[in-house]
């Protein structure tokens, strides 16, 4: 699998947004950070990101109506990345279309793990 997909880093806290962004472009990966849905829904308009991280916890709009939205227009995979450990946003997540869910604060390892697994999903579910 190609280390150049391009994933898209959504969450209000830009210390936070940086800090995941940094850690995947120095493994290889082309990276957007976007402070909210606005900002998701330009980068998409732009170019389809591969795969976005999202934070659910977010003052303007939640990550559980950008997953909502997102899914109803794209089928590009999402990773869900917040404090909330709330199992019913947990669960509301994943059955609003969030494919996997990773709770703050996380190893960064095990972040970019799920995310190439993710990745591996998709690119052969698309292949296939």
């Amino acid at each position: 699998m190609s280390q150049s997909h391009h994933i898209v880093i959504v969450d209000d806290e830009a210390p936070a947004r940086e800090m995941v962004g940094d850690y995947l472009r120095m493994h290889g990966f082309t990276v957007t950070l976007c402070d909210g849905g606005e900002s998701l829904r330009r980068t998409i308009a732009a170019d389809r990101p591969d795969l976005v991280v999202l934070d659910l916890n977010m003052p303007e709009e939640d990550g559980l109506s950008i997953i909502r939205d997102l899914k109803a227009r794209t089928d590009v995979p999402v990773i869900m990345l917040t404090a909330t450990a709330s199992p019913i946003d947990r669960v509301v997540g994943l059955e609003l279309g969030a494919d996997d869910y990773v709770a703050k604060p996380c190893e960064l390892r095990e972040l970019m793990a799920r995310i190439r697994s993710v990745l591996r999903r998709t690119v052969s579910a698309k292949a296939a």
